[in-house]
């Protein structure tokens, strides 16, 4: 029998467990570390030492008395590998709990030892185990049983495993969090939003302060929450307990019926722990801990697990951009430049019709049993029923389109509101690891950024990514904001009509310089000119012109003399000195008119000369992306009349320094084979 344990057995602060670093006297709750509890001791010889910490236990002997661990110690007063075992054998493990996530796979047990102790493991790969819970992802006992099971059906939450099998036998839903009182995650939450839930302490002052606890992270979240403290229990019983005693599954359902739901603003607060519902860690803890590593869907883009909004006004083009993303996840191909992790996709398409999504993804050429798509009016538990489909579908992407079907809200610039409404989304994809992406409509105006989303700016603010579809002049764009990754420059979108599938054209500030360089081109011809001449002639913003000008001095396209002193000012010339150098004088006017039809201003300059370069070029010569750009605008039909940029870019590609084309319709085609279109496209919009 053990003696009296004497004060130098037990630990200080100074002279803390070798185990755990605690010492009786610290805080109690989850930690390790000189600040935290330890109600253990060492033997009189120092070659044992009692830990009083579940979560080092291992495989180390419960000794009921003391309530405490036995670990057996090195030399160095470190708790050795092998844990001290009785020479009896008395304990043993009596039960195993498993927990899985969502798809059925195992994550972890929880292991009952008799006399009474728990410990955790997780398998390792070689069919063994390891004792602890490190790095594993954290989750509700029985999960798929409880995802399953009938959204209107009760959910008890007791604090064991033992209490949910028995509640399970009675034909009840039940479930409850590993490690008992005290350790309930807000990551649990999510799992039962929208149902009605009922939590059944056990009869001590922990339990109670448990229940609180669990009951106040669910309001507001699950449909209803009731704490029913059981009638008759003993000091520490539990429901496992009042059921020996007589209790039925009736008169269970009768007293839940029965009891109030929970109030939160008048139930009383613990003070016995000035820390209780935080997890506090010190700051050289959390410098510690490694640093995150990002895993992402789409490449420095869409992080998993993350939550993003692709917005843009209507019909400009941000279903179709999701859906090409679709398809690029379905089929592991880099999408705008960025990798891509294959795999599943959830989609919710609840606006468009079934028949315009099915031709769309027909017309790209998408196939393949990894797409789930749901057409039409979201269910009324719409965020229950998308966790559900993720538990079963295990994508690696979820897509809402749009979000004001999915989440209903009395005023969407409400921020508190808005704020609320997407929160247990952001959850979803933080517990689920995927990635979920919410198709939204912009705003009125010309806002940017953030400012840009129709409704709250709580919206941004919950987002890791906004992508952001705009329409400028003729062409699409899109660019990023990012909280992880590596922000995307406002980017050239160009849409095949005929396809549906969208292609990147590059930055729009490449795409804008390369169209302000071709019109100064354009406007200068043979002659030699100053800058204020070469503006003039240009229009528009003087500031881009500039810039555009020097940057072909730089590449070498335009030469420029003189000192750039009054009375010898800078003179630039065109490297080539030709080009548009026979242009007519209302030619080099209308670089910025749209006077004539572009029919009647090609017929001017004669065709044949430049066949076989042209003939070249078509053989695989690269395009400027930018005169590419500026000729689909046009042979999309966005204006009347031809500008001298567009001239300009139409010769370049065309091969034509001099002369005219003859035939409109022969070169019109012609550019537009260049351009990749088609006669329809031509029609519509090209960009």
């Amino acid at each position: 029998m053990m003696g009296t344990v004497d004060s130098h057995q037990r630990y200080t602060r100074s002279r803390p467990c070798p185990v755990c670093g605690g010492y009786d006297g610290g805080k109690r709750g989850a930690g390790n570390g000189p600040h935290f509890h330890c109600h253990g001791f060492l033997s009189t010889n120092g070659r044992y030492a009692r830990c009083s910490r579940a979560e080092y236990a291992a495989d180390a002997f419960y000794e009921e008395k003391t309530n405490t661990w036995v670990h057996r110690l090195g030399s160095s007063d470190q708790a050795a590998t092998v844990p001290y075992s009785p020479s009896d054998g008395q304990r043993r493990i009596v039960a195993a709990y498993d927990y899985h996530d969502e798809a059925g796979a195992l994550l972890y047990q929880a292991v009952r030892y008799r006399p009474k102790g728990f410990t955790q493991r997780r398998p390792d790969d070689a069919g063994g185990w390891i004792w602890n819970i490190k790095e594993v992802r954290l989750v509700l006992y029985r999960l798929p049983e409880l995802l399953a099971a009938n959204p209107a059906a009760t959910v008890f939450i007791p604090e064991g495993e033992k209490d949910v099998e028995n509640l399970r036998t009675l034909g009840f839903v039940a479930t409850c969090n590993a490690m008992g009182a005290g350790k309930w995650r807000a990551g649990y939450n999510a799992f039962l939003r929208g149902r009605h839930v009922v939590i059944l302490p056990h009869h001590d002052k922990a339990g109670a302060d448990h229940a609180r606890t669990v009951a106040s992270a669910l309001t507001g979240i699950a449909a209803s929450v009731k704490v029913l403290n059981l009638p008759g229990l003993p000091d520490k019983g539990d429901v496992s307990d009042w059921l020996t005693m007589g209790g039925t599954a009736e008169r269970l359902t009768a007293l839940a019926d029965a009891t109030p739901e929970y109030a939160p603003e008048t139930a009383p607060v613990s003070r016995d722990r000035d820390t209780a519902g935080f997890r506090f860690s010190t700051l050289d803890d959390l410098l510690a801990e490694p640093e995150e590593e990002v895993a992402y869907v789409w490449e420095r883009t869409l992080p998993a697990g993350g939550i993003s909004i692709c917005a843009a006004k209507p019909k400009v083009g941000k279903s179709t951009f999701v859906r090409n993303l679709v398809v690029a996840i379905l089929r592991g191909t880099p999408f705008f430049g960025r990798a891509i992790t294959p795999g599943a996709v959830v989609y919710l398409c609840l606006e468009e019709k079934r028949a315009e999504i099915a031709g769309h993804f027909r017309r790209m050429g998408a196939s393949g049993g990894n797409l789930y798509i749901h057409t039409g009016r979201a269910p009324d538990d719409a965020l229950a029923a998308l966790t559900i489909a993720i538990a079963e579908y295990r994508p690696v992407l979820a897509v809402i389109d749009p979000l004001s079907r999915f989440v209903r809200l009395n005023d969407a610039n409400a921020y508190a509101e808005v704020a609320r409404a997407m929160e247990p989304i952001i959850d979803l994809a933080r517990t689920s690891g995927c990635h979920i992406v919410c198709v939204h409509h912009a705003g009125k105006g010309e806002r940017t950024g953030g400012d840009a989303l129709l409704g709250s700016t709580a919206l941004f603010g919950a987002v890791d990514t906004l992508l952001m579809m705009k329409r400028r002049d003729q062409v699409r764009t899109i660019e990023t904001i990012q909280r992880y990754g590596e922000d995307m420059e406002e980017t050239v979108v160009y849409l095949d009509t005929e396809t549906g599938i969208v292609t990147q054209g590059g930055d729009l500030a490449t795409m804008l310089m390369g169209q302000a360089q071709a019109a100064v081109l354009a406007a200068m011809g043979n002659d030699t000119l100053t800058e204020p001449d070469i503006r003039a002639r240009v229009g528009g913003n003087e500031s881009t012109t500039g810039k555009a000008l020097r940057a072909l001095v730089d590449e070498g396209k335009v030469t420029r003399t003189g000192k750039g002193k009054r009375g010898d000012p800078y003179q630039y010339q065109r490297a080539d000195a030709s080009g548009n150098g026979d242009m007519p004088e209302a030619d080099r006017e209308g670089v910025t008119a749209h006077g004539e039809s572009p029919d009647s201003r090609f017929s001017r300059f004669p065709y044949s000369a430049n066949q076989e370069n042209r003939e070249n070029q078509s053989m695989g010569a690269a395009y400027d992306p930018a005169d590419v750009a500026i000729c689909r605008a046009w042979l999309g039909g966005g204006v009347p009349a031809m500008t001298g940029v567009q001239i300009a870019a139409a010769r370049r590609l065309l091969g034509i320094g001099e002369g005219a084309f003859g035939d409109a319709r022969v070169w019109r085609a012609r550019l537009a084979e260049m351009c990749g279109m088609d006669a329809s496209e031509q029609q519509g919009d090209a960009a």
